[in-house]
């Protein structure tokens, strides 16, 4: 007779609950620090929406305002060498790692001052988001495109959940070069639901990649609850389908976040895998701007009057202070510190001209730099060197597939970064069409069989790229190209430009067209024109 057995995921969801007393446990400097990036985030969006709003903001401004314990709880908690990928909606992740990663060690905000490299990450983020030529990018990426690979910051995406593919590539692109780097790649309630994540996190589960999801639940993607977007409440429960471990927490708390994020990191680094937190937070302004949700009619004003309960700026001071890890004098000290120096940045970037407050005529970009980094122009074929045929004593008549496998190879040969991945590229002696012929034999770990899953494999080879690995991507027939459409034409095609020049992508992607095989009209585009 027939019966159901039920079946159980390898991977465990659970939920993190924190009491006061674990403050105990905690390196009391780290519950300052945490205390500081609080208030220096909110400071900081706070001028951002008042620049907003004289006009000297262009493009939207995506406030975090009501998430800083996500940001603050993260930075602190990871190390200064581990890496950061963001949303549109990044001020607050940005600005927290760039912080802690150009503070001195031991910084102590209590005794220590503002170094100007500190200060200086701050100006640099304030005039990027204004489109200035201080900034990160040299202004060209705005709010939504902040990008300094020193500080461990990979970039802040406009595509939601576009940036998912490239920070778990970044994560295993430092795996391949023998890095003891994680990446923590943040996203929000809407990203979820996007194919790119599920594509992305089973091929991180599969290869062991190095990399913590982080979830921002603020129960809204613009103006769409989650409960009117996904089927399951608790979102980290769709980690199980990929046996990936999950945490459910408490985002407005930065000592639960702190704490998540400890132990994701543990188990991420013992056990070589991916992790996944939820964080339960709220966002108390607009998708863009300063007014509230309520102002729109998609939240009621007592679903924010409850969550306005729980700011972080308001709860964390208050338990520190009934902890007795710092003084209302020392609070106060802080908070000052603060609005210091977010109006120092202001400065920076602004002057008064009477009654009013304008960018400073040397801030913005030359007019020359629009051109830079649009076509390819940084010497990528300098060292390539053409000869006539005569040049060769020696001949040997080989196909032209054998070709590309014999020079692949001698790639190989040449840079251990080199890599191949793609569908089959490891199986039928050579890939679906012998283009990887005679690899197999020499490198096996270097010959990477990806499930179908275009968009996500093209992108983690280009987050791979992006931190110096060189992979060649196989695409079976170039039809199957447009379904990693955004990572080619949003991401890896255009992100060189948008961060100013100082992201590159040093990957091949080949494909196979003409090869009389008669599969339709769905494997015979021609992609010469994309």
């Amino acid at each position: 007779m027939s019966r159901l057995v039920k079946q159980k995921p390898k991977g465990t969801c659970n939920l993190l609950k924190v009491s006061p007393e674990d403050m105990r446990n905690v390196i009391q400097e780290d519950l300052h620090r945490m205390l500081f990036l609080l208030y220096l985030v909110r400071e900081f969006e706070k001028a951002v929406l008042d620049l907003y709003d004289l006009g000297l903001v262009h493009g939207p401004a995506h406030i975090s305002i009501g998430q800083e314990a996500v940001a603050s709880g993260m930075a602190v908690a990871l190390n200064k060498s581990d890496l950061v990928g963001s949303t549109h909606r990044a001020h607050g992740h940005f600005i927290s790692k760039a912080f802690i990663y150009y503070a001195p060690d031991g910084y102590r905000p209590f005794r220590d001052a503002v170094t100007p490299a500190m200060q200086d990450a701050v100006n640099r983020t304030l005039s990027e988001i204004m489109g200035l030529r201080d900034g990160w990018c040299r202004g060209r990426g705005g709010s939504m495109h902040l990008y300094d690979i020193e500080s461990g910051n990979l970039g802040s995406n406009g595509i939601v959940g576009g940036g998912i593919p490239l920070v778990t590539g970044a994560a295993w692109g430092e795996r391949q070069l023998e890095k003891d780097t994680v990446a923590a790649c943040f996203f929000g309630d809407g990203a979820i639901n996007q194919g790119c994540f599920h594509e992305a996190a089973n091929i991180a589960a599969l290869w062991k990649v190095p990399v913590i999801y982080f979830v921002e639940n603020n129960l809204y993607a613009v103006a769409t609850s989650t409960s009117g977007s996904s089927a399951v409440r608790d979102l980290a429960l769709r980690s199980l389908a990929y046996d990936i471990d999950s945490i459910i927490v408490d985002g407005m708390d930065p000592l639960a976040v702190y704490l998540a994020f400890k132990m994701a990191l543990e188990r991420t680094r013992r056990r070589k895998s991916p992790f996944l937190i939820e964080g339960k937070t709220y966002r108390y302004c607009h998708h863009a701007g300063r007014l509230p949700g309520s102002a729109y009619g998609y939240r009621s004003k007592e679903e924010e009057k409850s969550w306005l309960e729980r700011d972080p700026l308001t709860t964390f001071p208050l338990l520190l202070k009934k902890m007795r890890v710092v003084r209302e004098s020392d609070d106060d000290l802080l908070r000052e510190k603060a609005r210091i120096c977010v109006e120092r940045a202001v400065d920076f970037c602004t002057e008064k001209r009477g009654e009013k407050r304008m960018i400073r005529a040397e801030k913005w970009p030359p007019p020359e730099d629009l051109q830079k980094n649009l076509r390819q122009d940084n010497g990528a074929l300098a060292d390539v060197s053409f000869v006539e045929a005569e040049d060769f004593q020696q001949f040997k008549t080989i196909t032209y597939v054998e070709a590309i496998a014999a020079v692949t190879l001698r790639n190989m040969e040449r840079d251990e970064r080199v890599i191949v991945i793609g569908e089959e590229v490891a199986n039928l002696s050579g890939g679906a069409y012998q283009a990887c012929k005679g690899i197999k034999e020499v490198f096996p770990e270097r010959l990477i069989n990806t499930p179908i899953s275009e968009s996500g494999f093209l992108g983690i080879a280009g987050g791979a790229a992006s931190v110096g690995m060189k992979p060649v991507v196989e695409i079976m027939f170039p039809d199957f190209a447009l379904m990693a459409g955004d990572q080619l034409f949003n991401q890896i095609g255009k992100l060189r430009y948008m961060y100013g020049g100082r992201i590159y992508f040093p990957m091949v992607l080949r494909t196979r067209i003409g090869i009389g095989f008669g599969y339709g009209g769905q494997h015979s585009m021609n992609p010469a024109g994309l």
